[in-house]
């Protein structure tokens, strides 16, 4: 048991690692600011009730559904470049154990 903890710590250490560099940051903040306006499009005509005509509404749904999948193309190309570079640091230092040996 011991050892499992010791290996989740030291892949969510790499983890968040990943996380932190600049690529992944801009991708998490567009993918964050894209959930953030879809979410304000679909409670924009709660707010404004009668004030807003159907066409804007279909407008404002329409760009929500949009923003929506911006963010989940943003989300998952940041979880893949995440998971490929930790794939390929763990493969290097398998390669580079196996060479001192």
């Amino acid at each position: 048991m011991d050892r499992y903890l010791k290996e989740r710590e030291r892949q969510k250490m790499a983890y968040d690692k990943l996380s932190k560099e600049p690529t992944n940051l801009r991708l998490k903040r567009g993918a964050v600011v894209s959930a953030i306006l879809a979410v304000s499009l679909l409670l924009l005509p709660i707010l404004c009730g009668d004030h807003i005509s159907w066409r804007s509404m279909l407008i404002m749904r329409g760009s929500a559904g949009v923003c929506a999948l911006v963010f989940a193309i943003l989300y998952a190309v940041m979880m893949y470049r995440m998971n490929a570079q930790y794939i390929r640091q763990r493969h290097n230092i398998k390669k580079e154990e196996e060479t001192e040996s």
